[in-house]
């Protein structure tokens, strides 16, 4: 599996700064960056980067970018997917803030693989930017394996949609279900699904139910759907 260090330089500041109004720098006071001699220290001895190997790269001025770069390099036959990334930044960029994590989570995961990958498209939406692209790039099967690599100031800021494994579902009129982070398959029937969750079974009761398809990303539920509902555990 090929890997990727993605780096953000807002990582090597004492603190992580508040966002700044547009066209405005942040206040340097309590969020200066560390020593050159830091940098470099951190980037050889952590990372394994040499400035006489250098690895292909590319500077951006806003981390999304790195995710057309990473289309850019697919595209090429340099890369392939999926492939492991060590994130190395102050922030999680899987959803925090404004949009947050649910338009990827519901809107993204409920459509094929092969239309996720539609950066126009979501750039048009004002869905997809540098407070989320890692999520995006999760969501189109880009990425297997991620490490976060935070600033010892960084706050949390991963979702608790995304860790807590919570199941998520979406219905798509009365003929279509769809189930993420569930815990497998407890019964299925024409008329009832049952499946395992950390909440308990979900029950999904009907007419011609069947399951269209059951891989790690959930499952799908056609069918006449006409409840749902949870029942405990045991």
């Amino acid at each position: 599996m090929m890997r990727v260090l993605d780096i953000d330089l807002d990582f090597f500041l004492a603190d992580c700064c508040p966002l700044a109004e547009p066209g405005q720098r942040p206040a340097l006071a309590g969020h200066e960056p560390w020593s050159e001699a830091q940098v470099i220290a951190f980037l050889e001895e952590q990372c394994g980067l040499r400035a006489d190997a250098p690895l292909p790269g590319r500077v951006f001025e806003t981390h999304d970018q790195a995710l057309s770069f990473w289309e850019e390099k697919l595209a090429g036959g340099e890369l392939t997917a999926p492939f492991h990334v060590t994130h190395v930044d102050a922030h999680s960029d899987l959803g925090i803030g404004f949009p947050g994590p649910n338009y990827v989570l519901y809107n993204v995961l409920s459509i094929p693989v092969e239309r996720r990958c539609d950066l126009a498209f979501f750039y048009a939406q004002r869905k997809l930017d540098e407070a989320n692209y890692l999520l995006f790039a999760l969501a189109m099967r880009r990425v297997a394996s991620l490490d976060n690599v935070r600033n010892p100031r960084s706050r949390a800021d991963i979702p608790q949609e995304l860790v807590l494994g919570w199941p998520r579902s979406v219905l798509l009129g009365d003929e279509k279900l769809i189930v993420e982070q569930h815990q497998g398959i407890f019964a299925c029937t024409e008329t009832e699904v049952a499946l395992k969750t950390l909440c308990g079974l979900l029950v999904i009761s009907g007419e011609k139910l069947s399951l269209s398809r059951y891989d790690r990303d959930g499952l799908v539920v056609f069918g006449k759907i006409e409840k749902l509902c949870y029942r405990p555990k045991g």
